[in-house]
């Protein structure tokens, strides 16, 4: 018996012995392949960025098989299929002197959350082939693409899918974990390249000169089994793509396989593809106003009805027709969610990004009458259609804020030219920084907010119309109680009396206090 317990105990060591041999030979293929990661950083052909016309990118793909067989995801929504749309409105082209890849959005059924599904086709020796990519990124990345209207580095998680939606490689954590598992013999190993700006639009779409970070993948596998023979079952997401990892018709060691291609995470902007996107998540489309309602808004009870009760107002609701699908460059979405920035601001309203203009509702700051939630409705409907007068001179997806751009408005808005010139380049020189959109609104769009108001529910003072007409437009920063001005007060109420200013916030701050929250 002892000896049996001997041969036992020496059997379990011999297994230990393999399995930490297995285990070492993992951590040496998993360090060899972040070495491999780390010298390539750098020292690849640099990628050209643009932005190219869905007709452009079929006459380049076209006879193609792979390209044929997605042919017509781009005519219209197919609910029979994983993939229910591609979309044609942005379609972004990254190439060097080797490589062409094309990086579209896609509409899939399964939306969950902040996740998007991109198409990447790659062209390369005459081939070309397609990866899924499905992102969940990080609350900070999302934030970033919000405030700034451009891509940083990409965080979060990544997995390859196939054309029904299953993952079979997933990186749980860039850039963290750079380096995922495939197969037995596939890696694939991620890093970020930054492309400067080069003094054009469709080159590079910042406005900061900090260029534009792209996410360059490359697919390593080791040889081994037979190179496969292509095939044409392009739901199979092996196919053509790997060769030399076994599977294949052919016999014996396979060369290995080498390919790097370059994308960059795009969630779903352009309008048709949002909508679709968004109604899966379950939220609203009005398909004729073209307005989009996040599903975080239409379950937030007090937004949603302020903006039902709203429609039925006729100025609130021309200004809502000034984003109609026939007459209008802009786009509006309704969004809930608090600006790292701005937590305590009621609402904000961001520039354009692709022809969207996003308004978001802080949450946290809906304890107040839903008079007031009204009056934040109509605020930033003001600052939306200011965006939206503004793309009108643009021919682009985003304002170009530069000194020629707002000098080009002279002729078509003269006065939004000037409050720009003003306080936005503070000229002529000696005119203090300001807000060009709080000082125009203060000084003339008072008698909107109130008319919108008054529409929404007549049964007030006007002296409570007037009080929240001026709410977010007396300036920035704290008020003093004293003088009634903040430090930076808009032209318009420091040159109010201060009687004037303190009899507003003492009637605001009434109204207040004897109404009934909205949340």
């Amino acid at each position: 018996m002892k000896q049996n317990n001997c041969y036992l105990w020496l059997f379990a060591i011999a297994l230990l012995t393999i399995f930490a041999g297995c285990q070492k030979d993992l951590l040496q293929e998993e360090d060899s392949l972040q070495d491999n990661f780390q010298a390539k950083d750098g020292s690849f052909e640099p990628y050209e960025r643009n932005y190219v016309t869905f007709e452009e990118f079929s006459a380049h793909l076209q006879g193609y098989e792979v390209f044929e067989y997605y042919v017509e995801k781009f005519e219209g929504i197919d609910s029979e299929s994983y993939i229910s749309a591609i979309s044609k409105n942005r379609i972004l082209k990254l190439e060097n002197d080797s490589i062409t890849a094309y990086t579209l959005n896609v509409t899939t059924p399964d939306v969950e959350g902040d996740s998007f599904t991109n198409i990447v086709f790659i062209e390369q020796d005459d081939e070309l082939i397609r990866y899924l990519m499905q992102y969940t990124p990080t609350i900070e990345w999302k934030n970033a693409v919000i405030e700034g209207g451009r891509y940083p580095g990409y965080e979060g998680a990544v997995s390859f899918i196939d054309d029904s939606g299953e993952a079979f490689s997933s990186l749980e954590n860039y850039p963290t974990n750079p380096i995922s598992t495939m197969s037995r013999a596939c890696h694939s190993v991620f890093y970020t390249e930054n492309i400067p700006c080069c003094g054009s639009i469709s080159c590079c779409p910042c406005t900061d000169g900090n260029g534009v970070d792209i996410l360059v993948i490359e697919i390593v596998c080791s040889g081994g089994g037979g190179g496969g023979d292509g095939g044409d079952d392009y739901d199979n997401p092996w196919s053509g793509l790997f060769p030399g990892t076994g599977g294949g018709n052919g016999g014996g060691a396979g060369p290995g396989f080498n390919q790097q291609f370059p994308t960059e995470p795009m969630e779903p902007e352009d309008f048709m593809m949002l909508g679709y996107y968004i109604e899966g998540l379950g939220g609203e489309v009005d398909w004729s106003y073209q307005v989009i309602l996040d599903p975080e808004f239409v379950n937030n009870e007090c937004l949603y009805d302020v903006y039902e009760d709203l429609g039925k107002a006729p100025t609130f609701n021309n200004y809502l027709q000034n984003f109609d699908g026939d007459m209008s460059v802009a786009n509006l979405r309704f969004s809930v969610g608090v600006h790292p920035k701005y937590p305590t601001a009621n609402a904000v309203t961001f520039a354009p990004v692709n022809y969207l203009i996003k308004v978001m509702f802080n949450p946290n700051m809906l304890n107040r009458p839903s008079l007031d939630v009204a009056r934040t409705f109509i605020h930033e409907m003001i600052h939306a259609e200011i965006y939206r007068k503004l793309l009108s001179l643009a021919d682009q997806g985003a304002i170009p804020w530069s000194k020629q751009f707002i000098e080009s408005m002279r002729n078509d808005y003269p006065g939004l030219h000037d409050y720009y010139m003003r306080y936005y380049f503070n000229m002529p020189y000696g005119i203090p920084s300001g807000d060009p959109q709080h000082e125009v609104m203060a000084q003339h769009y008072r008698g909107i907010i109130i008319d919108v108001l008054m529409e929404y529910d007549n049964s007030y003072s006007n002296n409570i119309y007037e009080a929240l007409s001026w709410v977010g437009l007396m300036g920035s920063g704290p008020v003093n109680q004293s003088t009634g001005l903040p430090p930076n007060p808009t032209v318009a109420w420091e040159n109010l009396s201060q009687q004037e200013r303190l009899s507003i916030i003492n009637v605001y701050n009434d109204f207040k206090a004897n109404n009934p929250n909205c949340q």
